[in-house]
C-alpha cells in the first residue's frame, strides 16, 4: 500500500496488535491511523506504531492497551497534531512521553512540538507529576488528563503564548494531586473556555484567576476542596457560561434571594450543579426567569429552606430537577405544561406538606418522580390519572392514606417501580397490580393494608395462626410432595433471582450512570435520547440515586 494516506479500523473486533508488521507501513506516507474500540487483549503499544514520521493523527482509545508508552525514535511524530490514548490501562508518567516527543529538533524542549493540538490521556493508570514543560505546547486546543493517578502539586498553569480556544481537564483517582494557583496570579492566556477539575485539591478558596477568563463556558470544579462563599463576581462576570459544577465541596453562605441583573448574564446557562455543599437560604425566587435555558438543575444535599419558586415553570427546556435532601417547606409546586421535556423530578427528603398537584401527570415526559420522606398527605386514589409516561414513583415515608388506585394498570401502563412504604394506606392490594407487565419493584411495607386476609399460608401477628404450628412435616412437607418442589430448589431459585436483579442494577449503574457522572455532555445527550429510545436506563438512574443519595450529608 505505497500510497495509503489514512487507515480507519475502529470497532472491528481486532484482537491482535502485532509487535512487528510484515509490510512496509512504517515507510508509507500514512498520516491518519484510527484503531480505537478494538479488544486488543490488553496488548501493549508496539514501538513501530509511533515510529511513522508522517502521522498527524493517532487514535487508540478504548482498546484495552496496557503498560508504558514505548520509546520513540528521535525525529518521529514531529507532525503529530492529534493523539488519543484515552480509556486504556496505560501506566507510567507523562514526563517520559513528552520528553521523548520533544526530540523533533536538536533542542530538548517540549515546546518544539509546535503542531500538537489535541492530547487525550483520559481514563488510564498513568502516575507521577505533570511537568511544567507541558505549558510550552503553544498550539494546544485540548489537554485531557482526566481519571489517572497523578500526584504531587501543579502550581499555576504554565501555558505561554497560547492563543487558541483551550480546554483543560484533570483529575486523580487517588485524590493525591493538588492544583494550586497563587491568589495574585494572572494567567498568560485568556482563551480558556472549558475547565474540568475533579478529585484534586484546588481550594481552600475559589480560584480567583478565573475572573480573567471572560470566555469561559464550562466550569467544573467537582470535589475540589473549595470552601467559603461563592464570590459575587461569579454571578456577574460570566456572560457566556453554559455549565457550572461546584458539587461535592464545602461551599457555604446564602444563595441570593433574587438574581437582580440589569442584563440577563445567566440566560445562556444550561446546567447548574451545586449538590453536596453547605449552602443556606432560599432558592432564588426568579431563578426560572434569569436562567430560562436551564436543562439540568441540581441543588440537592444542602441546607436550603423556604418554598420551591413557581418561576421554575419558566425553564421550558428543563430535563432534570433535583432539590432533594434540603429543608424545603410548603407545597409541591404546580408544574406547568410548558415544561414539556421534564423527565426526572426529585424533591425527596424535605419538609413539604399538602397534597400532590394533579398537573404532575400532565407533564408529557415525566418518567421518575421522587417525593419520599416528606409530610405529604392526600388520598392516592384521586391524585394520579393517566400517568402514561411514569416509570418510577416513590412516595415512601409520607402521610398518604386511602387505598392503592384500582385502575393503576390503566393509569400507569409502563410503571416499573412503585414505592409506598411508611404511609397509612389501608385496604387490600388491588388485583390490577398484576396487570402491570413492567413492574419489578413493589414496596408496601409499614402500612395498614390487609393483604394477609384470606391467605392460608401466612402466619404470625396479627393473624390467629401460629407459625410454630406449621411444622416442616405438616404443611411444608405436604406441599413438597404435592408440588414436587424442594426447599433447597426454592432457595436456589430465589438466590438466582436476587443475583440476577443485583447484577442487572450493578451493570446498569456502571455502564450507564457511571459514564453519565464522568461526562456531562454524555448526560445531556442521554436525557434527550431517553425520550425516543430507552426509558429503562432512567430507572437504573433512579435506583442508584435512592440507594446512594437519600441520606443527608
Amino acid at each position: 500500500m505505497p500510497s495509503l494516506l489514512e487507515l480507519y479500523l475502529m470497532s472491528c473486533d481486532l484482537d491482535t496488535l502485532p509487535p512487528s508488521l510484515p509490510f512496509k507501513i512504517i515507510t508509507s506516507p500514512l498520516s491518519g491511523l484510527d484503531l480505537s474500540g478494538n479488544p486488543f487483549k490488553r496488548s501493549s503499544i508496539p514501538s513501530w506504531l509511533f515510529n511513522m514520521s508522517n502521522l498527524t493523527y493517532i487514535s487508540l482509545s478504548l482498546s484495552s492497551l496496557r503498560g508504558p508508552l514505548p520509546l520513540f525514535r528521535r525525529g518521529n511524530l514531529c507532525k503529530l497534531q492529534n493523539l488519543d490514548l484515552s480509556d486504556n490501562d496505560l501506566t507510567g508518567g507523562v514526563t517520559q512521553m513528552l520528553d521523548t516527543l520533544s526530540f523533533c529538533s536538536n533542542q530538548t524542549s517540549i515546546g518544539n512540538l509546535s503542531k500538537l493540538s489535541f492530547l487525550y490521556l483520559e481514563g488510564n493508570m498513568m502516575n507521577g507529576k505533570i511537568p511544567k514543560s507541558i505549558g510550552q505546547l503553544t498550539q494546544l486546543n485540548t489537554l485531557n488528563l482526566f481519571q489517572n493517578n497523578w500526584d504531587g502539586t501543579m502550581t499555576n498553569i504554565h501555558f505561554h503564548n497560547l492563543t487558541n480556544l483551550f480546554s483543560f481537564s484533570v483529575s486523580s483517582k487517588t485524590n493525591s494531586f493538588a492544583f494550586k494557583a497563587t491568589h495574585d496570579w494572572i494567567p498568560p492566556f485568556k482563551q480558556l473556555y472549558y475547565l474540568k477539575i475533579h478529585g484534586c485539591q484546588v481550594g481552600p478558596t475559589f480560584p480567583n484567576w478565573l475572573r480573567n477568563q471572560t470566555g469561559l463556558e464550562y466550569v467544573i470544579l467537582e470535589n475540589a476542596g473549595i470552601s467559603g462563599e461563592i464570590p459575587r463576581w461569579l454571578y456577574s462576570m460570566f456572560s457566556h457560561i453554559r455549565e457550572l459544577d461546584l458539587s461535592h465541596s464545602k461551599i457555604s453562605g446564602y444563595l441570593p434571594k433574587t438574581l437582580n441583573f440589569s442584563i440577563p448574564l445567566w440566560c445562556t446557562i444550561t446546567a447548574l450543579d451545586l449538590r453536596n455543599n453547605s449552602l443556606s437560604g432560599t432558592v432564588p425566587a426568579n431563578i426560572g426567569e434569569e436562567m430560562s435555558n436551564m436543562e439540568y438543575l441540581d441543588l440537592s444535599n444542602n441546607n436550603l429552606n423556604g418554598s420551591i419558586p413557581q418561576s421554575i415553570n419558566r425553564m421550558q427546556l428543563l430535563l432534570y430537577l433535583d432539590l432533594s435532601n434540603n429543608y424545603l417547606t410548603r407545597v409541591v409546586p404546580v408544574f406547568s405544561m410548558s415544561i414539556q421535556h421534564l423527565s426526572i423530578i426529585d424533591l425527596s427528603n424535605n419538609s413539604l406538606s399538602g397534597g400532590i398537584p394533579t398537573s404532575l401527570c400532565s407533564l408529557p415526559s415525566i418518567f421518575i418522580l421522587e417525593l419520599s420522606n416528606n409530610n405529604l398527605s392526600t388520598n392516592l386514589s384521586t391524585v394520579f390519572q393517566n400517568c402514561t409516561s411514569m416509570g418510577s414513583l416513590s412516595l415512601g415515608n409520607n402521610k398518604f392514606f386511602g387505598s392503592v388506585p384500582k385502575k393503576i394498570n390503566k393509569n400507569f401502563p409502563i410503571l416499573e417501580e412503585l414505592l409506598l412504604r411508611g404511609n397509612t394506606l389501608t385496604g387490600s392490594i388491588p388485583e390490577e397490580l398484576c396487570g402491570l407487565p413492567s413492574l419489578h419493584l413493589l414496596d408496601l411495607r409499614e402500612n395498614k393494608k390487609r393483604s394477609h386476609i384470606g391467605n392460608p399460608q401466612l402466619c404470625g401477628n396479627p393473624l390467629p395462626t401460629n407459625c410454630s404450628s406449621l411444622s416442616p412435616g405438616n404443611v411444608n412437607q405436604g406441599r413438597k410432595h404435592e408440588d414436587g418442589v424442594n426447599e433447597d430448589d426454592d432457595k436456589t431459585e430465589r438466590l438466582c433471582l436476587y443475583g440476577s436483579i443485583a447484577l442487572g442494577y450493578i451493570t446498569g449503574f456502571w455502564l450507564v450512570c457511571g459514564s453519565l457522572m464522568l461526562k456531562r455532555s454524555w448526560r445531556y445527550a442521554y436525557f434527550k435520547f431517553v425520550f425516543d429510545v430507552c426509558v429503562l436506563i432512567s430507572v437504573n438512574l433512579a435506583y442508584a440515586k435512592r440507594r446512594f443519595g437519600l441520606e443527608r450529608n
